[in-house]
């Protein structure tokens, strides 16, 4: 548990140790140096680390390789993590190398991400660790790689692109079909936060609220017939998920003045603590919260820097990093869904 504690104290400091005139090249040097210490600690752990791991990697070095072509397209996979298993497994069927080829598609775009859209990028990456994106990176190959994809289909949405935004999307899909629940995204985004579309957003909410357990049932009798209707314990994280949104709303004005595209992460980060309401009677509708949810890690840095108070931000910050810490404890102590700890070296 030691390592995960202090990978973000280290990720929390760095700010102060790396100092250059150059704000542009401290950014980068932070983002990268982050980028590299996450990569390192998940493609050097050992394979009891993550909860699914053996089972992807008895496919990679022990089935893959002999799968014939009607095996390649029968499998449950979808078509594009099987191809890249099977291109992999022709050069090498070593474990530990393809849980770094994994652990780089995963976490490269989300450090591209953060480095171009986030003021704060440490604080960023802090809170893709508090918030279980980087625990589940661990476990969850394929949407792992889909998220990180789903991620660089934003840059189609600032753009309004919509045929490559469309293309990068359903590449995505190739490696986890969920994510094509992302395709909204490119719409919604064209929404203007004001006093009437938040209390339309609210009644809404309250009545899918009422309604979750009918539509849900809906859902899981006529689409996902293998997803079961289960009271889950997510009501906390959408608590905390309003809570921080309904804070970030206080600085609307000021973050989008700062830049016009943060009112995609608004209304991105906003869906996603909606959705969190049918995740309450059912896990797996998470899946589908991480495609937006996501982007709460760029929207509270961009408040944060949009408090001109200096005291007021540095307590905002404290305050901040100190949550940070105990979410991530808590989690490790009393909720380790992903089984990553203890934390073992491969070797």
């Amino acid at each position: 548990m030691v390592i995960y504690i202090v990978n973000v104290l280290l990720i929390m400091m760095y700010s102060l140790i790396v100092k250059k005139r150059d704000k542009k090249q401290n950014k980068k040097i932070i983002t990268v140096i982050i980028i590299i210490q996450l990569f390192l600690i998940q493609s050097l752990r050992n394979i009891s680390v993550g909860i699914d791991v053996e089972t992807y990697l008895d496919f990679f070095a022990n089935r893959i390789p002999n799968f014939t072509i009607s095996e390649l397209f029968s499998h449950r996979f979808e078509l594009g993590y099987k191809l890249l298993n099977k291109t992999v497994s022709l050069l090498t069927t070593n474990k530990t190398f393809f849980l770094a080829l994994i652990s780089a598609m995963s976490i490269i775009p989300v450090g591209r991400f953060i480095y171009k859209y986030s003021k704060v990028p440490n604080t960023s990456f802090a809170l893709y660790i508090a918030f279980n994106f980087y625990a589940f990176t661990f476990s969850g190959f394929r949407q792992s790689i889909a998220i990180g994809i789903v991620l660089i289909s934003f840059d189609y949405i600032v753009q309004r692109k919509l045929i490559k935004f469309l293309v990068t999307v359903l590449v995505a899909s190739l490696f986890h079909i969920s994510a094509l629940f992302f395709i909204p995204a490119y719409f919604i985004t064209k929404i203007k936060l004001n006093n009437m579309t938040i209390l339309l957003i609210i009644i809404l909410n309250s009545i899918l609220y009422l309604f979750r357990i009918d539509i849900f049932k809906f859902f899981t009798q006529y689409i996902f017939e293998n997803y079961e209707l289960i009271e889950t314990e997510a009501g906390s994280w959408m608590l905390l998920g309003i809570l921080i949104v309904m804070v970030c709303l206080f600085n609307y004005r000021k973050v989008i003045n700062v830049e016009k595209s943060n009112n995609s992460i608004y209304i991105l980060s906003i869906f996603g603590v909606s959705l969190m309401l049918f995740s309450t009677v059912g896990s797996n509708t998470m899946r589908i919260v991480n495609y937006y949810y996501i982007f709460i890690i760029i929207l509270i840095p961009e408040v944060l820097r949009s408090i001109r108070n200096i005291k007021i931000y540095q307590m905002s910050l404290f305050i901040i990093n100190i949550g940070i810490i105990i979410l991530l404890t808590w989690f490790l102590i009393y909720s380790d869904t992903y089984r990553l700890v203890p934390y073992d070296f491969f070797w």
